[in-house]
């Protein structure tokens, strides 16, 4: 699971969490303002159980203006997105969640930010155990 920021510098991330079938596996809060310049973090990288699964992300983002944008100081923005999948035995899948502006680059700045996950299946590899 890799979290992947596409806001750009008039969002700041205050807060994000990550959650895998209810159970937390990341939870930070931004005071440094560290986080929101990373534009990729692994989040978890591990084996889990076939079966089916859901993620759900919480975050909190706010407006980070200065000049004729400080207006955007005022906007604060909370938005939670799960994403549920099947996890196949022997199978790896990289799943990214991509925080953007929502509407991209022609979207209002206070229509504020969209979530969306992405899964990748990536092929076993050659001479792999398949049961």
């Amino acid at each position: 699971l890799i979290h992947v920021n596409r806001l750009g510098g008039a969002y700041r991330i205050e807060s994000i969490s990550y959650y895998f079938d209810g159970t937390p596996i990341f939870e930070k809060v931004d005071s440094t303002n560290e986080f929101h310049r990373k534009k990729e973090l692994k989040i978890f990288e591990g084996n889990i159980p076939p079966g089916s699964h859901t993620i759900t992300a919480n975050i909190v983002v706010k407006g980070n203006g200065s000049g004729a944008f400080s207006y955007l100081d005022d906007y604060s923005f909370k938005g939670q997105e799960s994403y549920s999948f099947i996890a196949e035995d022997n199978k790896t899948a990289v799943i990214r969640m991509v925080l953007q502006k929502k509407g991209g680059a022609l979207g209002g700045f206070e229509e504020g930010p969209e979530m969306t996950f992405e899964q990748e299946d990536i092929p076993n590899l050659p001479g792999s155990d398949e049961s």
